[in-house]
């Protein structure tokens, strides 16, 4: 199977469509350099809009064929926390607030859970890796949604960077130079570390919303 991480999603999807997997496309990923976990595959096309449907991945009228894998990456994370996002509303209340203090009650998880008799909340770690367990998350992933609780920052939010970044589309590119301050390369450099997403896409989206502000 073909891979590379420059390829479009187009170029995969017609690899796939002939005879590949996800578990080909994951060996194929980590002989290029670096394997894409297998959790993250199923969004990768979920990303790009594809329909999955009898055995095919079939373009949308959302579909932008000329997205290259590894600008979709970025995308299908974000598509995959906001599940697990969805998956805890649903599933349980106030999570953030059982596990900080281990003795809140969380009587529906306890009588719905086999082992109830040998879990009890006096034993915080054990409550805490039966609540992850059963929702999927790890650690970090749950600090990320306490802390998107924190902030008041609503989904829409959290996915407008990435919503930008994806209607850049397969426009030509140039390599220029300016000079900047370094604050503000700072700035930009943790910003981008932190969402998971080139300083090039980052500085070309900020160009055009400061174009739109000031127009």
């Amino acid at each position: 199977m073909k891979f590379s991480y420059g390829m479009t999603i187009g170029e995969l999807v017609v690899e796939m469509n002939n005879g590949g997997s996800q578990s080909t496309l994951y060996a194929a990923s980590r002989e290029a350099g670096k394997a894409i976990p297998k959790d993250i595959i199923p969004y990768v096309f979920k990303a790009a809009a594809y329909d999955y449907e009898k055995n095919m991945y079939k373009a949308t009228s959302q579909t932008d064929e000329s997205m290259t894998i590894e600008n979709l990456l970025p995308l299908a994370r974000q598509l995959q926390k906001q599940a697990k996002i969805e998956k805890l509303n649903k599933d349980i209340v106030a999570i953030p607030t059982v596990i900080e203090n281990g003795k809140e009650p969380i009587k529906e998880i306890i009588e719905s859970n086999p082992l109830q008799n040998e879990l009890t909340l006096a034993n915080q770690s054990e409550a805490q890796a039966f609540i992850l367990e059963a929702l999927d998350l790890t650690l970090d992933e749950l600090s990320f949604i306490k802390e998107l609780a924190k902030n008041k920052v609503t989904t829409n939010g959290i996915e407008s960077i990435y919503e930008s970044i994806k209607q850049l589309g397969g426009r030509e590119r140039l390599n220029k130079t300016y000079y900047i301050s370094k604050e503000v390369i700072e700035m930009a450099a943790e910003f981008c570390e932190e969402k998971s997403v080139k300083v090039s896409q980052f500085v070309e989206v900020a160009i055009l919303e400061a174009i739109k502000k000031y127009k």
